[in-house]
């Protein structure tokens, strides 16, 4: 049915998430849930797959995975998959952050540092896009629930779109992948 499936972005998914959390909270040696509605598992990995259908490529990725992730535990309800990666995945992702060598981490690393000082401005932000690549595009955005959408226009050294909130002395922001970023609605 499914049998040459790319499952590549659903591993650097994972990969991101995880390092995204160790770099945010620290690493910490223990299982992980990470949730994905079918929808975006559909996306990451470009099918048109039902919830059992779904399931039955989950467990595959879980199989090619294993000696990285270690044995993913997958369970759904309601059409959102819960992928519990077990210390092994998280313990292998450590390792790649410790290495200092993806220059994607490198980078959120340094993102997160600015993000957490209080009083920064877009200017302080792009400072730590533009350190890593000169292909940097910013858009004010109309709505109330964030200021500004920041991503790399040539997808390096990541391919999330960076939506920054400024709340007094404090940032926040969300990190999207440009699919869910226009499938919710967050249209440039």
């Amino acid at each position: 049915m499914y049998s040459m499936v790319d499952f590549l972005r659903l591993q650097n998914s994972i990969m991101d998430v995880l390092a995204e959390q160790q770099l945010k909270i620290g690493y910490m040696d223990e299982s992980i849930g990470l949730y994905y509605p079918l929808d975006s598992l559909r996306e990451l990995l470009d099918v048109d797959a039902n919830v059992e259908q779904m399931t039955e490529l989950l467990m595959q990725f879980c199989e090619i995975t294993e000696n990285i992730f270690g044995f993913i535990f997958v369970s759904e309800k309601n059409e959102r998959f819960c992928l519990r990666i077990p210390p092994k995945g998280g313990a292998y992702v450590h390792e790649r952050i410790a290495q200092k060598s993806d220059e994607k981490y490198l980078f959120l690393q340094d993102f997160l540092n600015a993000v957490v000082k209080h009083n920064q401005t877009i200017d302080d932000l792009l400072r730590v896009f533009y350190k890593y690549s000169e292909c940097v595009v910013v858009r004010k955005m109309a709505d109330d629930e964030f200021d500004y959408l920041v991503y790399f226009e040539d997808n390096k050294p990541d391919d999330y779109r960076y939506c920054i909130k400024f709340e007094g002395k404090h940032t926040t922001y969300h990190r999207f992948s440009n699919t869910d970023f226009h499938k919710f609605g967050l249209l440039e």
